[in-house]
């Protein structure tokens, strides 16, 4: 099993497409290109936190029924996903989770998942993790051990977990940093 994240993929929401300068000559295309390099990636063994944008629709599961892995879904209830959120999809690779999350990936990693962006967050000063999208400027970034990552960072592809971690040890991030986790 391999974990991923991704987030803001804006399935079925044509305007999308000028909003973010996105390489796609339909929503059609863009849809389908995404499908395509999430499978091309994803068994469906594996493991994709969802950080919110999804779909703008009211119904996500044609989306869903395509997509490899287990998804668990850190979004928020509002936005983007409200429509969809309101008769949640019964499938069962779908979990939900709060809007915040805290998960615990190794005895260094902790990372923090939300859709949008936090200056400051939980275990911050031990050497956490914040992942999120939302931002889907290229040129923003957050101070820290911060990852946007949004498919248009990341050329419409979920982000591995190894490379989460590397990004993290370029900035500085090293395993046992100032590891007085607390429990």
């Amino acid at each position: 099993m391999t974990i991923f994240f991704t987030s803001d993929h804006h399935w079925g929401h044509a305007n999308i497409l000028k909003y973010c300068n996105r390489p796609f000559s339909s929503v059609e295309e863009m849809d389908e290109i995404m499908i395509q390099r999430w499978n091309s990636v994803i068994s469906k063994f594996d493991t994709v936190y969802h950080l919110g944008d999804f779909c703008l629709c009211d119904d996500a599961k044609p989306y869903l029924s395509r997509l490899h892995g287990k998804i668990r879904f850190v979004v928020p209830n509002f936005h983007h996903d409200k429509n969809w959120l309101e008769n949640k999809p019964d499938l069962p690779n779908i979990e939900y989770l709060p809007p915040i999350w805290v998960e615990k990936f190794s005895k260094d990693i902790f990372i923090v998942m939300c859709h949008y962006p936090f200056a400051v967050f939980e275990r911050q000063h031990y050497g956490a993790f914040m992942l999120y999208g939302h931002c889907h400027d290229k040129n923003f970034s957050l101070p820290g051990f911060s990852m946007n990552v949004g498919v248009d960072h990341h050329d419409f592809y979920p982000v591995y977990f190894e490379e989460v971690k590397r990004y993290m040890i370029n900035l500085g991030w090293t395993p046992g940093w100032k590891a007085e986790w607390i429990e």
